[in-house]
Order: C-alpha cells, then structure tokens, then sequence
C-alpha cells in the first residue's frame, strides 16, 4: 500500500489534476472533500475522454471523477484488493477508514509483492 498520497480536491480544475498527474506520473488520483473524504477517483483515462468529449479546461474534478468507489479497509488482505481490481478491471483501490483515506493500493504494489 502507498501512503505517500497526492490527492485533488473535489472542486480543484481538471487542468490542475491533469497537470498533477502528469508531473507525478500517475495513472489515478484520489479525490477528496472539504472534509477529507475520499469522494471520487479520477484516472488517466477519464481525462481523455473529458478532453475528447469537448470538457473545457475549467471543469471540476467533480464533474469527471468516478463516484462510486471501491474501497478497503486497512485491515482488509491484499488478496482482496487483488481479487477487488481484478474483478472490476481498475488498477487501484484506494484503503479508507472511517471515511478518510489512508493509502492507495495499486497493480504496481501487487506485482512488486507478486516478485518476492
């Protein structure tokens, strides 16, 4: 699990995430609320098709983040979160408790355990 975590804020413009992405090489991004809450997650590919589908530059993050987000627990095993990305054919999920978001777990972090 990564917890050294970049997030946006749900109001935050979709050119600073996909600037914020871009710098950090990331392929997803958490976003959260005023609150600090985990409301969305925003990947690559919803910025291309916000890009291809004519969104301007001034959209929201809330306006192209999946709302429905799979979560774990930090308690929860990483074959969960295998299975849980498998399934759902995503390459992240992120780990919350008690609604605050705690770490990421990604296909990278699988395959490096996957390694030893």
């Amino acid at each position: 699990m990564s917890t050294d975590l970049l997030t946006v804020h749900e109001h935050d413009l979709i050119e600073l995430v996909a600037k914020i992405m871009s710098w950090r090489n990331l392929h997803h991004i958490p976003v959260e609320n005023e609150l600090g809450e985990c409301v969305g997650i925003i990947t690559h590919n919803d910025l291309e098709a916000a890009k291809h589908n004519g969104r301007s530059d001034e959209t929201l993050a809330t306006h192209i983040m999946k709302k429905e987000v799979i979560t774990v627990g930090p308690n929860d095993l990483i074959t969960q979160a295998r299975e849980i990305m498998i399934n759902n054919a995503i390459g992240s999920v992120p780990v919350v408790f008690k609604g605050k978001l705690v770490g990421v777990v990604t296909r990278w972090d699988i395959q490096q355990l996957e390694k030893k």
